[in-house]
């Protein structure tokens, strides 16, 4: 809520100064857009939860701690691509790949042990790694996101809303220009009120 008023009282006076444009408008409805999803996360981080542990707790597919191991699994593979396709002189491309190497090794040894690790008195998994990867992004969502995102906002608007040129020309679907704007806004206050009461419904079967 604190979010959206926000985004309301900034649409307010970009429109009461005369500054609105299609670079605003798209804008401030990716931000509209993106603000739930965050919102939520944050909320989830907060209560030593995530959505990929609450999903898999609700289906038991399987453990959440698994799919974590096999995500950072794969970010290192990814990321291994890049760092022994170059050649130096301090770092030659076979150092490099032995190196990598045995830090996939380590990695996946630490993952593994941290995900195997229970309590001896009742034989259920360790759950401190977890309640530390909820607290880290909690900690990296509002220390590093909020000044990343007003940053794009004030340099990098391409970055939200992408090139200019894709959205200010004329639109694909004439006819929805024929609509009033009245009709638009009774459609938006509707969603939004449609969205609010799905996002506490789900805060509240939470707690």
């Amino acid at each position: 809520m604190a979010f959206s008023a926000l985004l309301i009282l900034g649409a307010l006076v970009v429109w009461i100064a005369r500054r609105w444009s299609w670079s605003t408008s798209a804008v401030i409805l990716t931000l509209s857009l993106a603000t739930p999803v965050v919102s939520l996360g944050l909320t989830l981080a907060f209560a030593g939860q995530d959505f990929t542990a609450l999903l898999l707790a609700m289906t038991g597919i399987f453990p959440p701690m698994l799919l974590f191991v096999g995500l950072t699994t794969y970010n290192l593979l990814d990321m291994g691509v890049t760092f022994t396709a170059v050649d130096g002189r301090t770092l030659p491309k076979r150092a490099r790949v032995l190196l990598y190497f045995g830090m996939l090794l380590l990695v996946l040894a630490c993952m593994l042990f941290l995900s195997n690790e229970r309590i001896a008195g009742t034989n259920q998994s360790y759950q401190d790694v977890q309640g530390l990867i909820n607290s880290l992004f909690a900690l990296s969502a509002l220390s590093l996101g909020i000044p990343y995102v007003v940053w794009m906002v004030w340099k990098r608007r391409e970055m939200l809303t992408g090139a200019e040129q894709e959205f200010a020309g004329p639109p694909r679907l004439p006819w929805l220009g024929r609509i009033p704007a009245p009709a638009w806004i009774t459609v938006s206050l509707a969603l939004a009120c449609a969205c609010a009461c799905v996002l506490a419904g789900i805060l509240v079967w939470l707690n």
